[in-house]
Parts: structure tokens; sequence; C-alpha cells
């Protein structure tokens, strides 16, 4: 700090003379005037201190510590102390001009309808509502009880105990392979029932279980087997078992002719083969072809004007006019 205020001195006294030797300072010192006060009197009169200040120097000096000048904290200053903005909540209740200060941090009572609601609390609420709930959770449980039918294990004897822990491993099985097929239902393709592939050793397992006889089931899921890709005639046809089996050798099915030429028979040769389904409506081969080609016939408008389907009712703008309005085109521009 000394070599500073060294070298500012030395530096400050060398402009200075050099000012001083300059042409321009006899201009510049006509115009300047130094003023020294003159003393009034020979009385002294030095800086006066209050004795409260200089006894509050002597004590801070005494105890080895400088007088530091106590400062009032701002609500920024204890913004800063407390975690700063968006964290500190300046306390307002500090400022409530009351009769009692100790009042400022009381509870604030709440009216309703011009009544302080904390005359209405019940001191023994908490206790009231354990009670009442624990009274709830036993009659709940009471409740379930007897719709489970829970029945106490102890009274059946073994056959039924086997059969309620036969029923009670059902329903788990049952219950864990619906959650399965629901977790799973979104990942895999869904089946029609037309394609599923269904058997009697299906049939005869889910309803044996339940003590059901499936024989007449099973049977008649034969004889609907066996009568399928069968003429309709077959069944109204002669007693005589043999008689039936000769015809239905001999007669052979006509060929559905389809009406278009491009596609041929593309539609399935087993299907153009077989007789038409029961409960069609359909009279007989012949019938079912005449079908397929005023099915054809129809269509064929509909695939010339490239329509979807019969609900394809757009009408296609051949020109849209912010394609061709206002273009000029490569001919002649003497009009537009």
């Amino acid at each position: 700090m000394t070599v500073k205020q060294t070298a500012c001195d030395r530096l400050l006294n060398f402009r200075v003379e050099m000012k001083v030797s300059g042409k321009r300072i006899t201009d510049v010192l006509n115009r300047m005037h130094v003023a020294v006060p003159k003393s009034r009197d020979s009385q002294s009169r030095p800086p006066v201190i209050p004795p409260s200040v200089l006894a509050a120097r002597e004590a801070a000096a005494a105890a080895g510590k400088q007088l530091q000048q106590q400062k009032q904290k701002t609500e920024k200053d204890l913004q800063e102390e407390h975690g700063g903005a968006g964290v500190y909540s300046a306390d307002l209740r500090k400022h409530y001009e009351l009769k009692d200060p100790s009042w400022r941090y009381d509870i604030m009572p709440e009216i309703l309808d011009g009544h302080n609601i904390a005359d209405f609390i019940d001191p023994d609420i908490d206790a009231k509502l354990a009670e009442l709930e624990r009274e709830e959770e036993q009659e709940e449980a009471q409740h379930q009880q007897e719709l489970s039918g829970v029945m106490d294990t102890d009274e059946l004897t073994e056959a039924q105990a086997a059969d309620l822990a036969a029923i009670r491993q059902r329903k788990k099985q049952i219950i864990t392979a619906h959650r399965l097929k629901k977790s799973s239902a979104n990942n895999r393709p869904v089946m029609p029932a037309k394609h599923k592939t269904k058997h009697t050793e299906g049939l005869r397992t889910a309803l044996g279980a339940m003590g059901i006889d499936t024989t007449a089931a099973e049977q008649r899921i034969r004889e609907r087997s066996q009568s399928r890709g069968r003429k309709r005639g077959r069944s109204e046809g002669p007693a005589d078992g043999g008689d039936a089996d000769m015809l239905d050798a001999d007669a052979t099915p006509k060929k559905r002719i389809h009406s278009s030429k491009s596609r041929g028979m593309s539609r399935g040769r087993s299907a153009s083969m077989a007789p038409p389904a029961a409960n069609t409506g359909l009279r007989d081969v012949v019938m079912s072809n005449k079908a397929v080609k005023l099915a054809d016939k129809a269509q064929r408008k509909m695939n010339k004007m490239a329509k979807v389907g019969e609900s394809d009712r757009v009408i296609p703008t051949k020109m849209p006019k912010h394609l061709f309005s206002g273009k000029r085109p490569k001919g002649k521009t003497d009009r537009r």
C-alpha cells in the first residue's frame, strides 16, 4: 500500500511539473485563485465527538473488536437468508398492530353463518371415528363371509371336503386362464369362430367333468358332419340305405358356371363343387350358379366405374378449378 501511494504521488508531481513548464500555464494562472480562510481569533475549535460515542469506541477497543454499526435487516436480506426468491415466504403477521402483540400468531377462527366452527368440534371425535371404522370392518368381514358361503371344514365329511377342494381348485384354474387370456389378447390375432376346429373329445371332457352324458350330443354331431357335403335329396331319398348310397355315388353335382371369363373358377374348386349349404334359400346347384351370375352382373357396372361398393357415392371432379383456372396453355395467348 505504501509503494502504491508513493508511486501515485510521484506521478502526480510529474504531471504537475509538466503542466507548469508548458506554455499555457500563463493563461491558466491568470484565471486561478486559491482562497485561504483567515482565522477569526486564536481559539482552537477541534471536532466534537459525543461522550457516548467515545465510550462505545473505548469499550470496543478494550474487547479487541472494532465497532460495527448495527444495520436493520430488510425483507430482501431475510429472503436471501432463507432460500431466495420462490422459496422464502414473507411473514406478514409480524406487522399486525394488535392490542396484544402475542396474538399475532394465534389460529384464526373460521366463521360460518355467524357461528365459530371451533364451538361445534367434538374433542373425542378421533376416538369415536376409530371405533366406528372398526365396527364397519367387522360388519363387512361378516357380510363377505356370508356371501362367500364359507363352511366349517370340520363339519364336512371326507367326500364333501374332496368335492370342495376340487371346486376351489377348478375355480382357481378358471381365474388363471381368464387372466392369461386377457393379458395376451392384444398380442395375437383373433380367429373367427367358423375357422376354429372343434372336436368331440373337448366336448366329452368339458361336459363329462360336470357329470353330463354326451353320447346323444356326439351322435348328433356325427350325423351332421356326415350329411354335410351331400345332396339335399339324399336325406329325402328312399328309405333303403343301399339305394341312397348308389344314388349318392352316381349323381355328380354340376359345376358352377362362373360369369367372369377372366377369373374363371378362381373362387375355389371346393366351393364350386359343393352343394348349397342348408337354410340358404337356394333349391339346388343350378339356382346357386344363377345367383352367382346375377351377383357378378350387378357388380360389373361398379367395377367399370371404379366404385368401392354399393355405398360408394363419390362423384370425382374431372377438372379441379384450382388446377386449371387462370392457367395459360402452351398454345395461343390471344384469348383467356
